[in-house]
């Protein structure tokens, strides 16, 4: 009985152990017959691990998912651990069911340190218990590419106190660097605080060109000093550029003297250099100013009192141009004297014009005596013709060189028989164009430097074809004198529209004038109305009238202004575009010397052209063209 219990308990102990054995049972240990389902399972695996990536490139691994028992679901997988500067991105995020892998691309940021990185790849799914796989990512140190910068100028020039000079760098970047860059500039040891640096851009920089710029302060003690732009990058070797620069000391500028008649002296001058601030001038001695432009071109504005009113005059010019203007006689034309005289040989039917620098006047028989008024202090040149009142014919002329007579001085006789007299000689003068206005013809002497003109000629009832007009004989002419001939034309409503072109010649010839085309319609409108009235004037360039723009504005109940630019102050344009300027914040300056806000204002508008224009450099030949227009009154 013993025996038999220890047989059937090994018998049930080894049936159990069949039992475990086996994934399929029938009858274990007496209990029914229901099969043993198997356990789901799920596995992950990645490769290649380590995977190599240099810093700032990118790499790929693959994640493989294995199924088991009875698990055929899809599988999420999410990346844990990536440290910064890492970015692993799964794709796709969930591997369905039949699919067995996904693609993880890895990307290394430049700022990454070289070394080992695991990251770990977990899956997971439902109803299967997760599992992960380690992906270790192996950054290498980037190859270190290379950047160079070259300047153009590679040297630069500046004078202390002018505009900043510029070069241009050029950023070359050696494969496989093709980052950003940062610049810097820096002066040398030992340079002047006054020079200083700067490059744009200069951060983030990803193109291929900067552009380097060096000032030069006012006192900037002279000599050549290196400015040095250094290059860096993430990864690659900096790179630099010297650029040597030579500070000159400022020119001595001496000015030119502008001297004002005494009677007739500004109230106010201020002075403006280039573009910059006007500042206030007072008189060197006088009324003579000393006007200076370190730029080579600026601008002069003065005040002038007309009774109880204002005169605003603003003039924008080149030095060259101020040496010129202000020999001539714009400025210091003081006509304060009255001379009288008489004249001999002038019968009936004739007429005498005197000329005595810029004044004139004429006597006509039988009167013989004249006054001369206005005329201008200094030396001046006196002509006089003796004229047929009906021809206009010219059959007599005296000239007289160098007069400084005191004022309510007489001169002496003019006497048409005497030694002193001589004939003129004829040209015949053709004038073509215009526009169908009155035009009449006249002929002057110039005196030397253009300080004395005197008209010899006139023809008032112009015909077709060729005139005579009467001219000095070269013989009469001393070096440096000369004289024009001058065909004008007025038209328009009320005669406010005007044109002219002179030509200067020694010895006298035939000659043609071709009259230029009118002045091109303004655009004259209000820039502000406060603290005063400041009108701008656009006029269209014309190559007729490509030297000088003079606009006027006249207020019957207010004040007068003007504004005159020549061309070497305006520089290349298109059009003439000339605003009065606003001279509110200059020492001294009252407003109530501007044009009267509300109070309408007349504009004239008055061109130059040609070689030349008669206070400039005179030659033999040259010629100059003018036009004028005019709002109605």
């Amino acid at each position: 009985m013993h025996d038999t219990s220890n047989r059937l308990r090994r018998l049930h102990r080894a049936i159990a152990a069949t039992c475990v054995a086996t994934t399929m049972l029938t009858a274990c240990g007496g209990g029914g017959d229901d099969p043993v389902q198997p356990q789901p399972t799920l596995r992950i695996a990645v490769a290649p691990t380590p995977l190599s990536i240099a810093q700032g490139a990118a790499g790929n691994a693959t994640a493989t998912i294995t199924r088991g028992g009875n698990f055929a679901g899809a599988v999420g997988l999410v990346v844990n651990g990536a440290p910064a500067g890492i970015t692993v991105t799964a794709t796709p995020t969930s591997i369905a069911a039949g699919a067995t892998t996904a693609q993880l691309a890895v990307s290394v940021a430049g700022s990454v340190a070289a070394g080992s990185y695991p990251v770990r790849v977990v899956a997971s799914g439902s109803g299967v218990a997760t599992d992960s796989a380690t992906l270790t990512i192996g950054v290498t140190a980037a190859a270190a590419g290379s950047v160079s910068l070259a300047a153009a100028p590679t040297s630069l020039t500046m004078v202390a106190g002018a505009a900043a000079q510029t070069s241009t760098l050029t950023i070359t970047r050696g494969a496989p660097f093709t980052g950003a860059v940062a610049l810097a500039a820096a002066t040398a040891a030992g340079a002047p605080a006054g020079l200083t640096a700067s490059v744009t851009p200069n951060a983030n920089v990803t193109g291929t060109s900067a552009t380097l710029s060096v000032q030069a302060a006012a006192g900037t003690a002279a000599g050549t000093y290196n400015v040095t732009v250094t290059a860096t990058g993430t990864g690659i070797p900096a790179a630099t550029a010297t650029i040597p620069v030579t500070v000159q000391a400022p020119p001595v500028v001496t000015g030119t003297p502008v001297a004002f008649c005494a009677a007739d002296a500004p109230i106010w001058l201020a002075v403006q250099d280039g573009t910059g601030a006007w500042t206030r001038q007072t008189p060197t001695s006088g009324a003579t100013y000393n006007v200076a432009f370190p730029s080579g071109r600026g601008g002069i504005a003065y005040v002038d009192t007309s009774g109880t009113r204002f005169e605003l005059r603003v003039i924008y010019l080149t030095t060259a141009d101020l040496g010129n203007y202000a020999r001539g006689v714009n400025f210091a034309n003081c006509q304060n004297k009255t001379l009288t005289g008489s004249v001999a040989g002038v019968a009936a039917g004739q007429l005498a014009n005197v000329s005595l620098g810029y004044a004139t006047t004429i006597a006509t028989a039988p009167t013989t005596t004249f006054t001369l008024q206005n005329v201008s202090d200094g030396p001046q040149d006196l002509i006089a013709t003796r004229t047929n009142a009906v021809s206009q014919r010219v059959d007599r002329v005296i000239l007289r060189r160098g007069l400084n007579l005191a004022n309510n001085a007489t001169i002496p006789v003019l006497d048409f028989g005497a030694a002193e007299a001589f004939a003129p000689v004829p040209l015949n003068v053709t004038v073509t164009g215009g526009g169908g206005g009155t035009r009449f013809v006249s002929t002057a002497y110039v005196g030397q430097a253009g300080s004395a003109q005197g008209t010899i000629g006139q023809l008032t009832n112009l015909v077709a074809g060729a005139q005579p007009i009467d001219a000095l004989p070269v013989a009469q002419l001393q070096s440096g004198e000369f004289q024009r001939i001058v065909a004008f034309e007025s038209s328009g409503g009320g005669g406010n529209t005007f044109r002219s072109i002179q030509r200067y010649f020694r010895a006298p010839s035939d000659v043609s004038l071709a009259l230029p085309p009118a002045v091109a319609t303004p655009t004259v409108t209000t820039a502000a109305t406060a603290p005063y009235q400041r009108p701008r004037t656009v006029v269209a360039l014309q190559p007729e009238y490509n030297r000088v723009l003079s606009v006027q504005y006249e207020q019957s109940n207010g004040n007068d202004a003007s504004v005159f630019v020549t061309s070497g102050y305006a520089g290349t344009i298109t059009n003439w575009d000339v605003t009065l300027p606003d001279l509110s914040s200059v020492a001294g300056w009252l407003n109530t010397w501007g044009l009267v806000t509300g109070t309408p204002f007349r504009w004239t508008v008055i061109a130059f052209g040609g070689t030349s224009l008669g206070f400039d450099q005179i030659t033999d030949g040259a010629t100059q063209t003018f036009g004028a227009t005019s709002s109605s009154p």
